[in-house]
């Protein structure tokens, strides 16, 4: 329960930095470092995945597959 809840945290943290990667900060590279130590907390953290596909889908194109599957993932996860 304990990992559960520092998971849900580091997500929470990394959709900050998100949303101020739309305002340009560019801060979606820091958001995919907190989201995977989130997912190692709690693989099963739908959130977690979701969000990380988001931060994938901001890389470009490089990364569009692996965000493909994380999406996939967290909707799996609900």
């Amino acid at each position: 329960a304990l990992r559960s809840r520092v998971a849900l945290l580091l997500v929470q943290q990394a959709l900050y930095l998100l949303r101020r990667d739309q305002a340009a900060k560019k801060d979606h590279p820091r958001a995919l470092g907190i989201l995977a130590e989130a997912l190692e907390l709690d693989p099963l953290s739908g959130d977690a995945w979701y969000f990380r596909a988001d931060a994938l889908a901001r890389a470009g194109f490089v990364a569009f597959l692996e965000a493909v599957d994380a999406y996939e993932r967290a909707l799996e996860l609900g």
